[in-house]
């Protein structure tokens, strides 16, 4: 899904610069002798001496780690990932079928209400709804604002949530999710969440 990123480049009309980034690792499950460790890719795994015959395979993990910004947390291996950046600004997007998670940063104060006010723009205020949102990311609750997009054929929502930190700048982290054929969450976003939530860690 590209709906956010797509919006986003007409809203703040950036030139922005695509690159891979050292922020997302693959991860790696390496048995040696039927001992399991887990190794982020460019990671050295130390093995001791052993006077006996060591047998090792590898094995991609089902997750990789995300550390950017002030986050940092594990989401699912078949995510695709892009990090974008102008003049005060970058964010991270991580892609899965139907559900996106998008990490956003500005050096300077931008109000979560003139974000959500441009999003519901260009999806078209009669496709939209907007309604205050509380939502527990790992220990913390965060507050923020939902959008819920009815297009043909197909219905989003979309949480915005706030990220406070004291360094003067604005952090959001958002949560967009294509709903099934009843309306509710996809599967996807239900498995995304929960890995998120057992392993997101504020820096």
């Amino acid at each position: 899904m590209k709906f956010i990123s797509t919006c986003f480049l007409f809203l703040f009309l950036l030139g922005n610069t695509i690159a891979q980034s050292s922020n997302s690792k693959s991860t790696f499950v390496v048995t040696i002798n039927g001992q399991k460790h887990t190794i982020s890719e460019g990671d050295e795994l130390i093995i001791p001496p052993s006077t006996s015959e060591t047998t090792v395979s590898v094995e991609q993990a089902e997750f990789k780690k995300f550390n950017g910004g002030i986050l940092s947390f594990n989401y699912p291996s078949n995510f695709s990932y892009q990090f974008e950046q102008d003049t005060g600004y970058k964010n991270w997007t991580i892609d899965g079928n139907d559900f996106v998670v998008m990490h956003f940063e500005f050096n300077n104060p931008t109000p979560l209400n003139a974000i959500v006010k441009g999003m519901v723009s260009e999806f078209g205020k009669k496709n939209c709804k907007v309604s205050d949102t509380q939502i527990t990311v790992g220990k913390n609750t965060l507050s923020g604002q939902r959008i819920d997009v009815a297009l043909v054929g197909q219905k989003l929502s979309i949480d915005f949530l706030e990220i406070i930190a004291d360094d003067g700048k604005s952090r959001f982290i958002a949560f967009q999710d294509s709903k099934n054929d009843f309306g509710g969450d996809s599967e996807e976003s239900l498995k995304a969440l929960k890995m998120i939530n057992k392993t997101i860690v504020y820096k």
